[in-house]
């Protein structure tokens, strides 16, 4: 949200000297309001479930791939041995839609409790059983493999961390509405 009174307005013109007014006129205000709605308008779109709810940060979520092959998200061991930490994959059976549902926070301090295009957030599952204590439930991006048969994404993420920010970024329209993706958060050094 961005708000910005009259008397901050005032203030800034003055200060950069950008503007020179000796009366302002009823124009000129609506000029710079409008301008000043502009700068402000340029937020995401809110996220919705596959029913049109908006997403929302204190609700439990189960999330279903666009491959309609299998069904939803599930841990799971990558690897017999050791069994932590777990991988994040798609289960085979069509019609589970994942085990366990899944929350939404901001990984900073917001008051907001919609989720929307432009914000990052946190992925954790909620369960009161979980196989990898020494592991948290939140989800990461396993920077540590290039091998394709580990997963992607793993659990064990720490929410301050940029690794376990995760983007929602709209992926469909019309007969795909309400569809989305996940990106990753990448910091890109400079040398």
């Amino acid at each position: 949200m961005c708000l910005l009174s009259t008397p901050q307005l005032t203030q800034t013109l003055r200060k950069h000297k950008t503007i020179t007014m000796k009366k302002p006129s009823v124009v000129s205000f609506l000029i710079t309001l409008l301008l000043a709605a502009a700068v402000c308008i340029h937020g995401g779109e809110p996220v919705k479930d596959i029913v049109g709810n908006y997403l929302k940060t204190d609700q439990q979520y189960f999330i279903q791939p666009a491959n309609t092959d299998g069904g939803g998200l599930v841990p799971a061991p990558p690897t017999i041995f050791p069994l932590c930490p777990l991988g994040i994959v798609q289960t085979l059976h069509p019609y589970q839609p994942g085990v366990p549902p899944v929350s939404f926070s901001m990984p900073y301090a917001n008051m907001e409790t919609t989720v929307s295009t432009d914000d990052y957030v946190n992925i954790e599952f909620k369960s009161n059983i979980w196989a990898c204590n020494k592991f948290s439930k939140f989800w990461k991006v396993n920077e540590t493999s290039s091998a394709s048969e580990e997963p992607l994404i793993l659990v064990g993420g720490t929410p301050q961390e940029p690794n376990s920010w995760f983007k929602i970024d709209i992926a469909g329209e019309g007969a795909g509405a309400n569809s989305y993706k996940l990106t990753i958060f990448i910091i890109y050094m400079v040398q």
